[in-house]
């Protein structure tokens, strides 16, 4: 419903320039779903998503939308309220992204997925603007952090991943220098700052910062500095794709240095990439590693296989999900003509929701999940004891 009360009208699913064959078809021709029967005549909730869609991190959105797509399926069969839905494509562009979001809001979108870390700090100014929420299921720079009353990170902040790997690197394996090497952008300048500050307050030093453009796929220049300087271990931060080419390309100059990656680092598109090159390289992580009882976790896997060929979800088009079920708890809730102040504060409210990610508590706008201490063999994240 839009905010004069008036019906909105449908709204399409855009993708354009998929990378992946399997998610392309998946993704290009959706429309928004709506219920059958007197449901669909009655009050409706627009969905907004803003992802990378195509060039860099476009695998990342891509299964962001597929996951984000198949709760709203399940919200329409299940539901009194109908949802619509229409994706775009930010291109991990900053001012693209304000545009779109401008856009949507314009079109009277009831709610916002996005992501990019510097998409949403350069959308945090129209959040508390326009005072919509926005979920965020893939950035994870720790500037994210607070940045707005709006903003809720279903997807945690790096801050806590970054002070395991310090905790491993210094403490736990002995390592006494680090150098860096991140994307030039939020993510990774807010990465590279904490961590910094974390090793060095363990006793470690980091000793050289190297940095890659956004959807940068040679970082060899970078590396071949990073392996001059001779460091312990080498921290990778960046859009999964990224991290893929750096630590195959570390492996290929004879890089000896102990890698330590976090999330994007495990994503099954930066694995794919890398390939034996990952083997070795630990980190922490916030991972979809369901139990085999979250029935939750087990439906959702079966129908995002259905949609992709086969493929498996990653932790970002499960956290996708979960966020679009969020709204749907929510709506539920409050009533579909709930306000943007009532859905605020009933995310900020959320205690042990089930999701396919486990139980989801929001403190602060940001979401918490264990974390994933591993190490990568034969191609695969795999749990450790320190």
């Amino acid at each position: 419903m839009t905010k004069d009360g008036s019906m909105k009208k449908p709204h399409l699913s855009a993708a354009s320039a998929i990378v992946s064959l399997a998610i392309a078809t998946a993704l290009v021709g959706c429309s928004a779903s709506t219920p059958d029967g007197d449901a669909a005549a009655g009050d409706s909730i627009f969905i907004g998503g803003i992802w990378p869609l195509s060039g860099a991190g476009a695998l990342t959105g891509q299964t962001s939308a597929i996951g984000a797509e198949i709760a709203i399926e399940e919200l329409n069969a299940a539901g009194d309220t109908s949802y619509e839905y229409q994706w775009e494509d930010s291109q991990l562009d900053t001012q693209l992204g304000v545009t779109i979001l401008e856009r949507l809001i314009g079109d009277d979108a009831d709610v916002i997925l996005s992501g990019g870390s510097g998409v949403l700090v350069a959308q945090a100014p129209v959040m508390d603007r326009q005072q919509v929420p926005v979920l965020n299921n893939m950035a994870q720079s720790p500037m994210l952090a607070g940045l707005s009353d709006w903003l809720f990170n279903i997807i945690p902040t790096s801050s806590a991943e970054l002070e395991g790997i310090a905790e491993l690197a210094i403490n736990e394996r002995g390592y006494e220098t680090v150098a860096t090497l991140a994307v030039d952008n939020d993510l990774g300048i807010g990465d590279v700052e904490e961590l910094t500050g974390l090793i060095e307050d363990a006793g470690g030093q980091v000793i050289a910062n190297e940095s890659f453009p956004v959807g940068a796929s040679d970082m060899r220049t970078a590396l071949t500095r990073i392996r001059d300087a001779a460091p312990d271990a080498l921290y990778i931060t960046g859009n999964s794709d990224e991290v893929g080419y750096a630590i195959a390309q570390a492996s290929e100059l004879n890089l000896d240095a102990q890698l330590l990656i976090r999330t994007p680092g495990i994503d099954p598109s930066s694995l794919s990439i890398a390939g034996e090159a990952a083997n070795g390289a630990i980190g922490v992580a916030t991972a979809f590693r369901p139990s085999e009882d979250n029935q939750i976790a087990q439906d959702f896997i079966d129908a995002y296989m259905e949609k992709s060929d086969g493929e498996a979800p990653s932790t970002f088009a499960a956290i996708a999900y979960d966020a679009v079920r969020l709204i749907g708890a929510a709506y539920d809730e409050l009533g579909s003509d709930a306000t943007p102040e009532d859905v605020a504060a009933w995310l900020n409210s959320v205690q042990e929701f089930p999701g396919a990610m486990g139980l989801i508590t929001i403190s602060e706008g940001t979401a918490a999940y264990p974390l994933f201490q591993f190490e990568v063999m034969d191609g695969l994240a795999e749990p450790f004891e320190s």
